[in-house]
Protein backbone atom coordinates (compact mmCIF):
# COMPACT_ATOMS: atom_id res chain seq x y z
CA UNK A 1 0.00 0.00 0.00
CA UNK A 2 2.59 2.60 0.12
CA UNK A 3 2.03 3.56 -3.45
CA UNK A 4 -0.88 4.40 -2.78
CA UNK A 5 -0.43 6.40 0.51
CA UNK A 6 2.76 8.05 -1.89
CA UNK A 7 0.32 8.79 -4.90
CA UNK A 8 -1.96 10.83 -2.55
CA UNK A 9 0.94 12.28 -1.34
CA UNK A 10 2.05 13.58 -5.12
CA UNK A 11 -1.23 14.55 -5.92
CA UNK A 12 -2.09 17.03 -2.94
CA UNK A 13 1.57 18.25 -2.38
CA UNK A 14 3.01 18.34 -5.27
CA UNK A 15 1.62 21.71 -6.32
CA UNK A 16 2.23 23.34 -2.68
CA UNK A 17 5.21 25.85 -1.39
CA UNK A 18 5.14 24.85 2.30
CA UNK A 19 4.75 26.82 5.24
CA UNK A 20 4.08 30.98 4.34
CA UNK A 21 6.97 32.45 6.09
CA UNK A 22 7.46 35.79 7.59
CA UNK A 23 10.27 36.70 5.02
CA UNK A 24 10.73 40.61 6.71
CA UNK A 25 13.55 40.02 9.62
CA UNK A 26 15.54 43.16 10.45
CA UNK A 27 19.12 43.25 9.02
CA UNK A 28 21.54 40.17 9.50
CA UNK A 29 18.67 37.85 10.53
CA UNK A 30 16.99 34.75 9.16
CA UNK A 31 13.36 33.33 9.58
CA UNK A 32 13.70 29.92 11.18
CA UNK A 33 10.54 27.70 11.42
CA UNK A 34 12.86 25.51 14.35
CA UNK A 35 15.12 27.94 16.34
CA UNK A 36 16.57 27.46 20.03
CA UNK A 37 14.13 28.97 22.55
CA UNK A 38 17.86 29.17 24.34
CA UNK A 39 19.75 31.68 21.15
CA UNK A 40 22.89 32.80 21.93
CA UNK A 41 23.76 36.87 22.85
CA UNK A 42 26.27 38.61 23.49
CA UNK A 43 26.13 38.01 27.60
CA UNK A 44 25.77 34.31 26.75
CA UNK A 45 27.79 33.22 23.52
CA UNK A 46 27.80 29.67 24.68
CA UNK A 47 25.22 27.31 24.62
CA UNK A 48 23.65 26.43 27.70
CA UNK A 49 20.98 23.72 28.46
CA UNK A 50 17.87 23.83 27.13
CA UNK A 51 14.32 23.11 26.50
CA UNK A 52 14.11 21.00 22.81
CA UNK A 53 10.99 22.74 21.61
CA UNK A 54 11.44 24.72 18.64
CA UNK A 55 10.51 28.45 18.41
CA UNK A 56 9.42 29.97 15.19
CA UNK A 57 10.99 33.54 14.37
CA UNK A 58 13.58 35.98 13.36
CA UNK A 59 16.99 34.82 15.17
CA UNK A 60 20.71 36.45 14.17
CA UNK A 61 22.06 34.84 11.15
CA UNK A 62 25.18 32.83 11.46
CA UNK A 63 28.65 34.60 13.38
CA UNK A 64 26.10 37.16 14.95
CA UNK A 65 24.96 38.09 18.72
CA UNK A 66 21.96 39.55 19.87
CA UNK A 67 22.87 42.41 22.23
CA UNK A 68 21.18 43.99 24.48
CA UNK A 69 19.48 46.41 22.48
CA UNK A 70 17.73 43.52 20.66
CA UNK A 71 20.75 44.12 17.05
CA UNK A 72 22.23 41.33 16.20
CA UNK A 73 25.86 42.53 15.51
CA UNK A 74 29.15 40.48 15.18
CA UNK A 75 30.73 38.99 18.78
CA UNK A 76 33.40 41.46 18.54
CA UNK A 77 30.80 44.92 18.49
CA UNK A 78 29.45 42.98 21.79
CA UNK A 79 31.60 44.76 24.40
CA UNK A 80 31.29 48.04 22.79
CA UNK A 81 27.49 48.38 22.69
CA UNK A 82 26.80 46.66 25.79
CA UNK A 83 29.48 47.61 28.51
CA UNK A 84 29.99 50.70 30.36
CA UNK A 85 33.53 52.39 30.76
CA UNK A 86 35.07 51.81 34.33
CA UNK A 87 36.94 53.99 35.78
CA UNK A 88 41.25 53.72 36.55
CA UNK A 89 42.06 50.58 37.94
CA UNK A 90 38.71 49.04 37.29
CA UNK A 91 37.33 46.20 35.12
CA UNK A 92 33.59 45.52 33.76
CA UNK A 93 32.66 42.21 35.03
CA UNK A 94 28.79 40.28 34.58
CA UNK A 95 29.68 38.16 37.42
CA UNK A 96 31.68 39.98 40.36
CA UNK A 97 31.39 39.29 44.34
CA UNK A 98 28.88 41.14 46.19
CA UNK A 99 31.78 41.43 48.79
CA UNK A 100 34.36 43.65 47.15
CA UNK A 101 37.98 43.97 48.59
CA UNK A 102 38.26 48.00 50.12
CA UNK A 103 40.37 49.37 52.10
CA UNK A 104 38.71 48.62 55.43
CA UNK A 105 37.69 45.57 54.62
CA UNK A 106 40.87 43.87 52.29
CA UNK A 107 40.50 40.39 53.05
CA UNK A 108 38.60 38.01 51.43
CA UNK A 109 35.64 36.79 54.04
CA UNK A 110 32.44 34.55 53.37
CA UNK A 111 29.96 36.26 51.13
CA UNK A 112 26.77 35.02 49.80
CA UNK A 113 26.80 33.36 45.97
CA UNK A 114 24.93 36.24 44.05
CA UNK A 115 26.64 37.75 40.65
CA UNK A 116 26.82 41.36 40.31
CA UNK A 117 27.41 42.79 37.22
CA UNK A 118 29.05 46.16 36.95
CA UNK A 119 32.91 47.76 37.22
CA UNK A 120 35.19 46.27 39.96
CA UNK A 121 38.51 46.77 41.06
CA UNK A 122 41.45 44.99 39.31
CA UNK A 123 43.59 42.32 41.13
CA UNK A 124 45.78 44.11 43.49
CA UNK A 125 43.76 47.06 44.00
CA UNK A 126 40.67 48.34 46.64
CA UNK A 127 38.03 50.24 46.70
CA UNK A 128 38.31 53.81 48.68
CA UNK A 129 35.18 53.96 50.82
CA UNK A 130 36.01 58.15 51.04
CA UNK A 131 36.77 58.43 47.07
CA UNK A 132 35.39 55.81 45.39
CA UNK A 133 38.17 55.27 43.22
CA UNK A 134 40.30 51.77 43.13
CA UNK A 135 43.79 52.20 44.91
CA UNK A 136 46.72 49.76 46.05
CA UNK A 137 46.83 48.69 50.27
CA UNK A 138 49.64 51.54 50.57
CA UNK A 139 47.41 54.60 49.08
CA UNK A 140 44.37 53.30 51.08
CA UNK A 141 43.71 56.51 53.61
CA UNK A 142 44.63 55.70 57.46
CA UNK A 143 41.44 55.45 59.88
CA UNK A 144 41.76 59.37 60.70
CA UNK A 145 41.06 60.03 56.83
CA UNK A 146 37.83 57.53 57.32
CA UNK A 147 35.59 60.49 59.23
CA UNK A 148 35.59 62.62 56.56
CA UNK A 149 33.06 61.14 54.86
CA UNK A 150 31.67 61.48 51.33
CA UNK A 151 28.14 62.76 50.41
CA UNK A 152 25.62 61.49 51.70
CA UNK A 153 28.01 59.05 53.89
CA UNK A 154 28.78 59.13 57.25
CA UNK A 155 32.06 57.35 59.41
CA UNK A 156 31.32 54.23 61.74
CA UNK A 157 33.33 52.32 63.43
CA UNK A 158 31.24 49.30 63.31
CA UNK A 159 29.47 48.94 60.11
CA UNK A 160 27.56 46.35 58.38
CA UNK A 161 30.24 43.83 56.17
CA UNK A 162 27.43 43.83 53.96
CA UNK A 163 26.33 47.23 53.08
CA UNK A 164 22.88 47.69 50.85
CA UNK A 165 24.47 48.65 47.35
CA UNK A 166 22.19 49.19 43.73
CA UNK A 167 22.34 46.01 42.91
CA UNK A 168 21.81 44.27 46.35
CA UNK A 169 19.63 46.98 48.33
CA UNK A 170 18.90 44.00 50.82
CA UNK A 171 21.91 42.04 51.53
CA UNK A 172 19.99 39.13 53.80
CA UNK A 173 22.48 37.04 55.68
CA UNK A 174 25.79 38.41 56.60
CA UNK A 175 28.58 38.49 59.07
CA UNK A 176 28.45 39.66 62.48
CA UNK A 177 31.64 40.88 62.44
CA UNK A 178 32.38 44.99 62.44
CA UNK A 179 33.92 47.31 59.95
CA UNK A 180 35.09 50.61 60.04
CA UNK A 181 34.90 53.41 57.63
CA UNK A 182 32.22 55.23 55.38
CA UNK A 183 28.79 54.03 55.02
CA UNK A 184 25.70 55.18 53.22
CA UNK A 185 23.24 56.88 54.96
CA UNK A 186 20.07 55.65 55.69
CA UNK A 187 17.77 55.40 52.55
CA UNK A 188 21.23 55.71 50.54
CA UNK A 189 22.67 52.77 48.48
CA UNK A 190 26.39 52.23 47.13
CA UNK A 191 26.53 52.43 43.13
CA UNK A 192 28.81 49.51 41.94
CA UNK A 193 29.60 51.84 38.73
CA UNK A 194 29.93 55.37 40.35
CA UNK A 195 31.14 54.44 44.03
CA UNK A 196 29.00 56.85 45.28
CA UNK A 197 25.91 56.95 47.93
CA UNK A 198 22.36 57.51 45.93
CA UNK A 199 18.79 56.67 46.47
CA UNK A 200 17.78 53.60 44.85
CA UNK A 201 16.03 55.79 41.59
CA UNK A 202 19.34 57.01 41.23
CA UNK A 203 21.05 53.88 39.86
CA UNK A 204 23.19 53.70 37.33
CA UNK A 205 21.37 50.80 36.13
CA UNK A 206 19.36 51.52 33.23
CA UNK A 207 16.81 49.26 32.09
CA UNK A 208 15.25 48.75 28.40
CA UNK A 209 11.43 49.70 27.75
CA UNK A 210 8.73 47.78 29.84
CA UNK A 211 11.50 47.07 31.97
CA UNK A 212 12.47 47.29 35.32
CA UNK A 213 15.39 46.97 37.47
CA UNK A 214 15.29 43.73 40.33
CA UNK A 215 18.25 43.10 42.84
CA UNK A 216 16.81 39.56 43.21
CA UNK A 217 14.66 38.64 40.43
CA UNK A 218 14.20 34.71 39.03
CA UNK A 219 16.56 32.63 37.11
CA UNK A 220 13.99 31.92 34.95
CA UNK A 221 12.26 34.86 33.73
CA UNK A 222 9.17 34.77 31.37
CA UNK A 223 9.40 34.41 27.77
CA UNK A 224 7.51 34.22 25.29
CA UNK A 225 7.60 30.60 24.58
CA UNK A 226 7.85 29.88 28.24
CA UNK A 227 5.27 32.57 30.00
CA UNK A 228 4.95 30.40 32.75
CA UNK A 229 8.30 29.03 33.59
CA UNK A 230 8.03 25.38 35.61
CA UNK A 231 9.93 24.71 38.37
CA UNK A 232 13.45 27.05 39.18
CA UNK A 233 16.33 27.02 40.89
CA UNK A 234 16.36 29.34 44.11
CA UNK A 235 19.01 31.63 43.09
CA UNK A 236 18.28 35.61 42.46
CA UNK A 237 19.37 37.45 39.28
CA UNK A 238 20.18 41.20 39.42
CA UNK A 239 19.16 42.86 36.96
CA UNK A 240 16.74 44.05 34.07
CA UNK A 241 13.53 41.94 33.77
CA UNK A 242 9.96 42.62 32.23
CA UNK A 243 7.14 44.47 34.16
CA UNK A 244 4.58 42.24 35.18
CA UNK A 245 2.44 41.58 31.96
CA UNK A 246 5.63 41.87 29.72
CA UNK A 247 7.39 38.83 28.60
CA UNK A 248 10.85 38.91 26.49
CA UNK A 249 10.65 37.81 23.17
CA UNK A 250 13.70 35.32 21.94
CA UNK A 251 13.70 36.63 18.70
CA UNK A 252 14.34 40.31 19.49
CA UNK A 253 15.42 40.28 23.31
CA UNK A 254 12.79 42.89 23.95
CA UNK A 255 10.10 42.70 26.76
CA UNK A 256 6.80 43.02 24.81
CA UNK A 257 2.95 42.53 25.94
CA UNK A 258 2.27 38.96 26.71
CA UNK A 259 -0.76 39.06 24.39
CA UNK A 260 1.51 40.01 21.23
CA UNK A 261 4.27 37.02 22.09
CA UNK A 262 2.92 35.29 18.72
CA UNK A 263 2.35 37.66 16.41
CA UNK A 264 5.63 37.88 14.44
CA UNK A 265 6.51 34.45 15.33
CA UNK A 266 4.17 32.23 13.31
CA UNK A 267 3.29 31.65 9.38
CA UNK A 268 0.33 32.81 7.70
CA UNK A 269 -2.75 31.84 9.69
CA UNK A 270 -1.09 30.85 12.58
CA UNK A 271 -1.03 32.01 15.60
CA UNK A 272 1.38 30.94 19.01
CA UNK A 273 0.13 28.08 21.45
CA UNK A 274 1.66 27.71 24.86
CA UNK A 275 0.37 24.01 25.11
CA UNK A 276 -1.28 22.57 22.02
CA UNK A 277 1.47 22.07 19.06
CA UNK A 278 1.39 18.22 19.27
CA UNK A 279 -1.98 17.75 19.00
CA UNK A 280 -4.00 20.04 16.69
CA UNK A 281 -7.03 19.58 14.28
CA UNK A 282 -6.36 18.15 11.09
CA UNK A 283 -8.12 17.39 8.11
CA UNK A 284 -7.76 13.93 8.98
CA UNK A 285 -8.86 14.50 11.96
CA UNK A 286 -10.94 17.76 13.03
CA UNK A 287 -11.40 16.14 16.86
CA UNK A 288 -8.21 14.55 18.14
CA UNK A 289 -7.81 13.21 21.81
CA UNK A 290 -4.89 15.16 23.15
CA UNK A 291 -2.61 13.84 26.03
CA UNK A 292 -2.31 16.27 29.03
CA UNK A 293 1.58 16.99 27.93
CA UNK A 294 1.63 20.57 27.24
CA UNK A 295 4.38 21.55 24.03
CA UNK A 296 4.34 24.95 23.27
CA UNK A 297 4.38 26.21 19.00
CA UNK A 298 2.35 27.53 16.21
CA UNK A 299 -1.08 25.95 15.44
CA UNK A 300 -4.20 26.90 13.25
CA UNK A 301 -6.14 29.74 13.74
CA UNK A 302 -9.31 29.14 15.02
CA UNK A 303 -11.76 27.67 12.41
CA UNK A 304 -8.58 26.07 10.41
CA UNK A 305 -7.33 22.55 10.64
CA UNK A 306 -3.92 21.45 9.07
CA UNK A 307 -3.98 19.83 5.80
CA UNK A 308 -1.70 16.84 4.56
CA UNK A 309 0.56 19.56 2.83
CA UNK A 310 1.08 21.12 6.32
CA UNK A 311 -1.30 24.07 5.18
CA UNK A 312 -4.03 25.60 7.71
CA UNK A 313 -7.04 25.66 5.44
CA UNK A 314 -10.46 25.60 6.38
CA UNK A 315 -12.32 22.09 6.72
CA UNK A 316 -14.49 22.76 3.25
CA UNK A 317 -11.13 23.27 0.99
CA UNK A 318 -9.60 20.24 2.97
CA UNK A 319 -9.71 18.15 -0.44
CA UNK A 320 -9.94 21.20 -3.39
CA UNK A 321 -7.40 20.68 -5.53
CA UNK A 322 -9.24 20.11 -8.87
CA UNK A 323 -12.21 17.41 -9.40
CA UNK A 324 -9.68 14.61 -10.80
CA UNK A 325 -7.59 15.11 -7.60
CA UNK A 326 -10.99 14.90 -5.51
CA UNK A 327 -11.91 11.96 -6.97
CA UNK A 328 -8.54 10.04 -7.08
CA UNK A 329 -8.66 10.90 -3.40
CA UNK A 330 -11.89 10.13 -2.51
CA UNK A 331 -11.22 7.19 -4.35
CA UNK A 332 -7.89 5.96 -3.18
CA UNK A 333 -9.18 6.39 0.31
CA UNK A 334 -12.66 4.38 -0.36
CA UNK A 335 -9.26 1.17 -1.33
CA UNK A 336 -7.42 1.95 1.39
CA UNK A 337 -10.52 1.71 3.99
CA UNK A 338 -11.85 -1.61 2.46
CA UNK A 339 -8.16 -2.63 2.27
CA UNK A 340 -7.33 -2.05 6.23
CA UNK A 341 -11.50 -3.46 6.73
CA UNK A 342 -10.69 -7.05 5.06
CA UNK A 343 -7.61 -7.88 7.08
CA UNK A 344 -8.45 -6.48 10.46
Amino acid sequence: MLWVSGLIFIIFCGTTSGYIVKDECPPDEEYLTCGSACPLNCTNQEPVACTKNCVAGCFCKPNYLRNKNGTCVRPEECFAETYPVCGENEEYTTCGSACPLTCSQYEPRTCILVCIEGCFCKPGYYRNEITGKCVTLDQCPVAEDYQVCGENEEYTTCGSACPPTCALPEPGVCTLDCRVGCFCKSGYYRDEITGKCVTLDQCSVVCGENEEYNSCGSACPRMCNKPAPEACIQVCRAGCFCKPGYCRDESTGKCIEQSKCADNRCPKNEVYSTCNARCQPSCNNTNPVCPEICVPGCVCAPGLVRNDCGECVSVDKCFENGSYESFMYNYLNNLIRLYQSYYA
